[in-house]
């Protein structure tokens, strides 16, 4: 079923109080990766740092902090309880994603591997041990066990 060709969105319709909270970023700064657990929203910038700001509470920023090697950050996921953090030379920070605080961090690939590019995926390999899948670019798929 196709929409009535005479339909046409009615942006001037949207009621204000349906947006409930915003953020302005700086121009020289905006979000390049962002996050939402629960009630926070993690968000991440080219220049490694990151910053969490609280959802039901008209986004007030809950804290930010820059990792020392102020690598970018290439992606964010939330695998189990925990916000996997991947940066480009690939060390990914692990944070407890309720409580909001760093758990560890992990050293993921050795610098023949090139940059990281993405983290596809953690998974569990039958036991304990999650297996980490991530791409790197010299075109290669690298899969390593995180202790």
């Amino acid at each position: 079923m196709s929409p009535s060709a005479s339909w046409q969105p009615r942006y001037s319709e949207i009621a204000k109080e349906e947006v409930r909270a915003s953020i302005r970023f700086a121009a020289s700064k905006p979000p390049y990766r962002a996050l939402v657990v629960r009630s926070a929203l993690w968000t991440a910038f080219r220049d490694g740092s990151m910053a969490l700001f609280d959802i039901e509470n008209n986004m007030a920023k809950i804290t930010s902090w820059r990792s020392a090697n102020a690598a970018e950050v290439c992606s964010i996921k939330l695998i189990d309880q925990h916000v996997w953090i991947l940066s480009n030379d690939g060390e990914v920070q692990i944070w407890d994603a309720d409580s909001r605080t760093y758990v560890t961090t992990l050293l993921g690939l050795p610098r023949s591997a090139g940059k990281a590019t993405c983290m596809l995926d953690v998974c569990v390999d039958g036991g304990k041990k999650k297996m980490v899948w991530i791409a790197s670019s010299n075109r290669e798929i690298r899969v390593w066990t995180a202790a």
